[in-house]
């Protein structure tokens, strides 16, 4: 089974995912794994390249992830914003 949360900043994505994390469930954040890729705040990136730009990046670093059975996704809120993210 793997979980995909959804939601906009302080929704608690992350705390559900803790928790779930402590019965033995893996945990990836899609967030981390952009600033990770694009070397750069997600805000300092949006800023310098756009919106557009960082949906494409996202959808990329999403459709890259290979999660195991028992995982947790935790992504940001515009995933829903690109049909290939959600399917991915």
């Amino acid at each position: 089974m793997i979980i995909s949360l959804i939601g906009m900043p302080g929704a608690g994505k992350s705390s559900l995912a803790h928790a779930l994390q402590a019965r033995g469930w893996k945990f990836l954040d899609t967030d981390h794994s952009l600033i990770k890729s694009l070397g750069m705040p997600l805000a300092d990136f949006i800023t310098r390249h756009g919106v557009e730009n960082f949906r494409i990046q996202e959808t990329q670093i999403i459709g890259q992830l290979c999660p195991e059975d028992y995982t947790i996704i935790s992504t940001g809120g515009s995933i829903v914003y690109l049909d290939a993210a959600v399917e991915a």
